[in-house]
């Protein structure tokens, strides 16, 4: 009976993995989008942020603040700086999230549904494979190297994830670590491309407008732990069944 109940447990999530899994990049169709993503970016001609400095994981990182911008933006692409395959980025990065976003007219005309998206260590690719009834306009998106000197701001930056419709508010900026001179330099156009054409921005304020249902992410991640959780658990079992020592009944003397 319990080797049956693990069976049917792990079909259930297995099943669910991988349902998961192939709708991980999925977005949302036009009419579950909020019309705030059709704005443009807002960015003024300077910061009204002087230079600053913050400290985390250990490290300080001097901040230059170049302009204030603002964003709305639905997440197409995601860099995962924590898998073990990025070579730049790791759980003490000050970069805590890329995050490869489209707005306004690529959004209007249905482009975003019919391109693919990739992101890499610093750069998000699009391609698609046939003409396009709309036109997919390349200065309509950006990829976003977001950092924070706020847990509250951070928090939310680490939950967005592909299919989220977000805002965030801050300046375009460039910082260094500790006493070194090699500054991370933002972007301040949209439409350049190559080395140097992504947006670093110090986020002051980050929300998650509308969260993609279901939140496939988190559906991906939840069976992968339960799975993990129930192989631990069956191990348990055996051992215990197979291994528990056994109680004997005597006679008194």
């Amino acid at each position: 009976m319990q080797t049956l109940l693990f069976k049917i447990i792990y079909l259930l999530l297995f099943v669910s993995l991988a349902l998961s899994f192939f709708n991980l990049k999925n977005l949302p169709d036009i009419s579950q989008i909020n019309q705030s993503l059709y704005k443009e970016p807002i960015q003024a001609a300077n910061s009204t942020l002087g230079n600053f400095s913050f400290d985390y994981k250990n490290a300080t990182y001097h901040v230059k603040p170049i302009a204030d911008y603002e964003l709305w933006g639905l997440v197409v692409s995601v860099n995962n700086i924590y898998a073990w395959y990025n070579m730049y980025h790791d759980k003490n990065s000050v970069n805590i999230k890329d995050i490869c976003v489209v707005w306004g007219d690529n959004i209007k005309n249905g482009a975003y549904q019919n391109v693919r998206y990739k992101s890499g260590e610093w750069t998000c690719y699009v391609s698609w494979m046939h003409q396009l009834e709309s036109p997919f306009l390349l200065n309509k998106l950006s990829n976003n190297h977001l950092f924070s000197d706020k847990a509250s701001v951070r928090n939310v930056i680490k939950d967005m994830n592909i299919g989220d419709q977000i805002h965030l508010r801050g300046t375009l900026s460039s910082y260094a670590e500790g006493e070194s001179n090699a500054y991370r330099t933002s972007s301040l156009t949209r439409d350049d491309t190559g080395n140097h054409a992504c947006e670093v921005v110090y986020v002051n304020n980050a929300e998650i407008i509308k969260k993609r249902w279901p939140d496939w992410k988190y559906i991906f991640d939840s069976s992968k732990n339960l799975i993990f959780l129930t192989f631990l658990l069956q191990v348990f079992l055996f051992f215990y069944q197979n291994f528990r020592p056994i109680a004997r009944a005597g006679n008194k003397n």
